[in-house]
Parts: C-alpha cells; structure tokens; sequence
C-alpha cells in the first residue's frame, strides 16, 4: 500500500536522487546535495518539528515522490502565525501512478499550518491546489526584468556560452551607447540607463555584513502588515544560504540610509559578469520603494550589469512598471488559509512573500549541486 509520511534522515540520499532524476535527468545525485538537504529541511534552526516535507513511498517500499517544506514563522497585527512554504515537487517519471502529486499536495496542503504557501508552482500544481480549496496570487506570481543594455543584453546569453562575454563587451557598450543616445531623442526611456534618484535628496548605499542585515531587515518587513518574524539564528543561517549562488555570481548585499543614519532600505541580488543581475529581494520601508529601486538599477547598472529581474513583490509592481519594466507570470504563487486578517493582507498586497518567504533563497536554487 502507498503512503505519504515526512521525510526522515534516511530518506535524503533517496529523495536527492529523485530530485536529480526529475529535474536533471541524472540517475544519481551526490553525497554532498543529500547532505545539504538535511541541513535545509531538517536542520534550520526556526523548523517547526510539526510541519514536515513528505515523502510518498509505493507498494515496494520506494520513494517515488517527495515535496519539500520549509517552515516560517509570520506575525499580523501583533498574532504570530505557523507558515509552510512548499518547494521542490518532484514524481518520479517511471512512477506509473498519477495520483502521486495528488497525495503530496493534499498531505502538504492538510497540514498543521495556519498559513500554506508555495511561490513558484507551475500549471500542474497549481491544479491541484486549486482543488484542494487554495488559491494563486497573481499580485505575487510577478516576475520582473528591466533592460539596462539592450545590445548587451540581447545577445549576453550567447556569448556567455561561447565564453566572450568579457572580451566581446567593450564593443556591445559602444553599440549600447549609440542605442541610448538614439533613445534619448526618441523618447524611448526603457532603453536608457538609469540616473541616481532626485528624491528624497540625501541617501547612501554601502555594502552591507550580516550584522546590518540582521538589523535591517526585521525591521523593514515590519512596514508590512503580514511579514515574517525570525530568530536571530534563523535569519543568519537564511543569510548564509542565500549568500553562496555560484551559478547567478557574485552576490551583492547593501543598505541604504537617509542623511540621519537610519536604515530605509536594502537589497540582496546576484551578479554575473557582463551578465544579469538576479534579484533575491528588495527591502524598502512605507514610501521608500521607488527610491530604493532606484538606487538599486543604478548599482547594478554600475557594477556592469546588463539587465536585471527577480520576483515582485507587490508593494514594487507599480513602481516596476514606472520604470519600464517587464512583467511575466509563469510560475504562479498559490496560497492557502482560514485567517480573514491574513486573507484581507494578501489581498491587498499589504504581505511579505516570496524572495526571502519563499525557496529562492536556498542554495538548491542556482548553486550547482548535483
């Protein structure tokens, strides 16, 4: 008989191998992606031992399915809540049973949480999640992109596979030039690269460490009034993940501060050379966002980058739009609870999810583990 039951440490060689064969159709996953995923699904210092990541074993007593879960603790109007964030759905191809999503979704979705989340789900689960009584977000299934350097931009891809990226840029910022002069004429603003903010006057941005971000950014979410609360550990095991993204590059972490020291703003993305700059999140305190993205086009602007995305978070989407960018939606962030408050935060954009609420920040996510 099959069942679903959470994942035990004896499970993570299996479950990775699943994972590789699904995702990277590769038979076998290594010592060092199992191990890793102990420390992500077992180990975080803020797991809920009663909000699991599932396993689904068949009739032979094999792992033919598994949905990871991580747990975040997330407060509205002085209540604290249990959130489970779904991640990494993944059925084994040879399974021959098409109940198995079905069965991991339903244990996930049924769960002891107040609040069900899981940003990046493709049509399949969304499906399925939407017949077990939960709901997409459109407001938070935005992803963005803003061209900074058209010719760059439009042909970075190609000549990073053919590794020219660094020899062949002099020549495309020449092009990108001619292109932003002939915009500038035309009128045609998103082809033309970003200038440092003229309101409010008075800002700075400077690299941040973990200690900045560890005052920062609790902080910054509490403007929202559904937002995640942390420990401190569990906000610096979070920053040491989310720090090592060796396929995205180098990762760029900064606060910014208004003329009297305080902190109104910060930002984490990633950073590749001549290449795309990948947002993880974006922190702005109430009436500070088109500010802070501001400051954020330029430096990656100014750091090289040829364009640059990431999630939306609602409170950015209008601002994101003022400055030419592009928004897509094709992974959908589906959502499910009882709570009216929580309910009325989500549906007026007033919420924290996604980027760091969410499993982008994981190293499973663009740091090349096999």
């Amino acid at each position: 008989m099959t069942v679903v039951r959470p994942l035990e440490r004896a499970d993570l060689q299996p479950v990775a191998n699943l994972l590789v064969k699904t995702f990277q159709q590769r038979p076998q996953a290594s010592a060092e992606m199992a191990s890793y995923l102990g420390q992500l699904l077992l180990d975080l210092p803020d797991r809920d031992p009663e909000i699991n990541s599932l396993v689904h074993v068949n009739d032979n007593g094999q792992i033919n399915g598994f949905i990871g879960v991580f747990t975040q603790l997330m407060q509205i109007d002085g209540r604290t809540l249990r959130a489970a964030l779904g991640n990494s759905l993944a059925v084994d191809p040879d399974a021959g049973d098409p109940m198995v999503g079905a069965r991991l979704c339903r244990g996930f979705f049924k769960g002891p949480q107040d609040i069900t989340i899981s940003d990046r789900s493709n049509a399949t689960s969304v499906g399925m999640w939407r017949g077990m009584g939960g709901s997409s977000l459109p407001t938070y299934s935005m992803d963005w992109h803003r061209t900074l350097r058209p010719v760059s931009s439009a042909t970075s891809r190609i000549r990073g596979r053919l590794k020219l990226r660094g020899v062949t840029a002099p020549i495309t910022s020449a092009l990108d030039g001619v292109v932003e002069r002939y915009a500038k004429k035309r009128g045609k603003e998103q082809w033309i690269t970003p200038t440092l903010p003229q309101r409010p006057p008075g800002l700075t941005r400077r690299d941040a460490s973990d200690a900045d971000l560890l005052a920062a950014i609790p902080a910054l979410v509490a403007a929202s009034r559904l937002h995640p609360v942390w420990s401190e550990a569990g906000l610096q095991t979070l920053l040491t993940h989310s720090a090592r993204k060796s396929e995205f590059g180098d990762t760029i972490r900064q606060v910014i501060a208004d003329k009297s020291g305080r902190v109104i703003g910060a930002y984490i993305y990633y950073l590749q050379p001549h290449g795309f700059a990948q947002v993880l999140h974006v922190f702005a305190a109430k009436g500070m966002a088109e500010a802070v993205l501001d400051i954020l086009l330029v430096d990656a602007s100014e750091r090289g980058a040829v364009a640059i995305g990431g999630r939306a978070q609602a409170a950015l989407l209008e601002p994101l739009m003022d400055r030419h960018a592009a928004l897509t939606g094709e992974y959908r962030c589906v959502f499910g609870t009882t709570d009216k408050a929580v309910l009325e935060a989500v549906q007026t954009g007033d919420a924290i999810i996604g980027g760091i609420v969410g499993e982008f920040w994981a190293r499973i996510n663009g740091d090349n583990l096999k």
